[in-house]
């Protein structure tokens, strides 16, 4: 004879709390906010800054991954980052050159 124990599985509604949800996300919210503030008192372009933050990202994003590769590749700490520099540095000549 089995015994069946009734339980209620009903998944619980979670609730929406504007709340809770700002102060999870308390620390990108006020970096968005200070960077809104610099926008508008800089009186730049939000199309510049768009267009310079994205190229950044672009150009760092290629270095971080020069400086990363050698790494996994199995190359000594101290070598691989001296090489992925200066390998790093002189795509992004080149690319200037090219472009």
């Amino acid at each position: 004879m089995s015994m069946q124990i009734k339980t209620d599985n009903k998944p619980k509604e979670k609730s929406f709390n504007l709340l809770h949800l700002i102060a999870n996300n308390s620390v990108p919210l006020l970096f968005l906010l200070i960077c809104a503030i610099g926008v508008y008192y800089s009186g730049i372009n939000v199309k510049f800054i768009f267009n310079e933050v994205v190229t950044r990202i672009g150009r760092n994003s290629f270095l971080v991954l020069s400086l990363i590769i050698p790494v996994i590749a199995g190359m000594g700490l101290n070598f691989a980052l001296v090489i992925g520099a200066m390998a790093g540095q002189m795509g992004l000549m080149f690319i200037k050159v090219i472009d």
